[in-house]
C-alpha cells in the first residue's frame, strides 16, 4: 500500500499516493536513490508506467508545483485554469475557487486577508446553492487573488547553511509572515503564512497582537 511504501522508503523521497518524487543534490546520489526505489518497487510486486515516468529531469511538476534546483513556483496550467475561472454565483462555487486559490497560500503574501472578504460568505453555515450577494470588496478580493498568482514570485528551497529571516506583520483582521534567507545580500522568500485573526483575538490592543503574531 502507499502508506506502507512510504514508511519504506528513504527521506529524500515525497510519495503521495502513487506519485514519488526523488530529490537529490547528486547524480551519483539520484542513481543510487533510484535504484533503491525501484529496488522497493519490484519487491512489492508494483510496476511503473514508462510513459509516465520523468527521469533525471531537473524540472518536474510535481502535485501542482513546479520544482527546480533554484525552488518551486505555481504550475502555469492550473495559474492559467484560476485565471478563467468566472466569479462564483453560489457557495458551492466560491467553496471551490477558494480550494483551489488556497492551495497556492504559500505562494501569497497575506493571503488570509486578502480573500477575508470571500469568506464573509461562508460564515453562518449558509446552504451550498444560496446566492451569494456579491459586493465590490468581494470582487477586488476575486480579482487580487488571481493577480497574485500570476505575480507569485519563485519560492526558494530552505538552505541550512544560510541564515533564516521572519517578518511579521499584524494587521486589525490578520497575522502575516514571511520566511526568506539572505542570499548573496538579497532576501530571497521561502514561503508566506498568513491567518485571520478570531473574534477575541481582534478585541485585543495593537501591542498584544504584536506580542501574538
Amino acid at each position: 500500500s502507499p502508506t506502507l511504501f512510504h514508511q519504506c522508503t528513504p527521506s529524500a523521497i515525497i510519495q503521495y499516493v502513487d506519485d514519488i518524487l526523488i530529490q537529490t543534490e547528486t547524480e551519483e546520489e539520484h542513481y543510487a536513490l533510484l535504484e533503491e526505489v525501484l529496488g522497493l518497487l519490484k519487491n512489492a510486486g508494483l510496476k511503473l508506467n514508462p510513459s509516465k515516468a520523468q527521469l533525471m529531469w531537473d524540472s518536474v511538476t510535481f502535485l501542482g508545483v513546479q520544482i527546480n534546483a533554484g525552488g518551486r513556483i505555481p504550475d502555469l496550467a492550473k495559474v492559467k485554469l484560476i485565471q478563467s475561472l468566472p466569479r462564483p454565483h453560489t457557495v458551492t462555487a466560491l467553496r471551490s475557487f477558494l480550494g483551489i486559490v488556497g492551495f497556492y497560500r504559500d505562494f501569497i503574501e497575506g493571503y488570509s486577508e486578502i480573500a477575508a472578504p470571500l469568506y464573509e460568505h461562508l460564515k453562518g453555515n449558509p446552504g451550498k446553492e444560496d446566492e451569494l450577494e456579491w459586493d465590490p470588496s468581494s470582487q477586488e478580493a476575486f480579482l487580487w487573488l488571481k493577480q497574485a498568482l500570476v505575480a507569485a514570485p519563485a519560492l526558494r528551497s530552505p538552505d541550512s547553511t544560510l541564515p533564516f529571516i521572519i517578518e511579521v506583520a499584524v494587521s486589525s483582521t490578520s497575522i502575516i509572515a514571511v520566511l526568506m534567507q539572505d542570499v548573496h545580500g538579497k532576501p530571497i522568500p521561502i514561503g508566506y503564512f498568513s491567518r485571520s485573526l478570531t473574534p477575541v483575538e481582534k478585541t485585543y490592543d495593537q501591542c498584544t497582537k504584536q506580542i501574538l503574531g
